[in-house]
């Protein structure tokens, strides 16, 4: 099991705030179908400057490369550069 967290932003106003909205719920419908248990899901305040997303869940290692690939399909869907990606190990303290 890995804890992986994902980023999703349109600072740059590169979407339509339509588009963004699309983006979010695919991205969040992606985390939904690979994730074990999801941890975090949001963003800044609505009267923020910036649009942005973070999940937070974790995820069966044998599930990850599926998940990065589908991943990949929605940036590029959505022309979007990036997203950023990070797993890690769940320890307990």
């Amino acid at each position: 099991m890995k804890t992986v967290v994902i980023q999703i932003g349109n600072t740059d106003n590169k979407l339509s705030q339509q588009t963004w909205a699309r983006f979010c719920v695919d991205v969040g419908s992606i985390v939904k179908a690979y994730a074990n248990e999801i941890h975090f899901a949001g963003g800044p305040s609505t009267d923020s400057s910036y649009q942005n997303m973070a999940f937070i869940f974790t995820c069966d290692e044998n599930h990850l490369i599926g998940l990065r690939s589908v991943l990949r399909n929605c940036r590029a869907a959505y022309s979007q550069d990036s997203i950023a990606y990070m797993e890690g190990n769940i320890n307990l303290v």
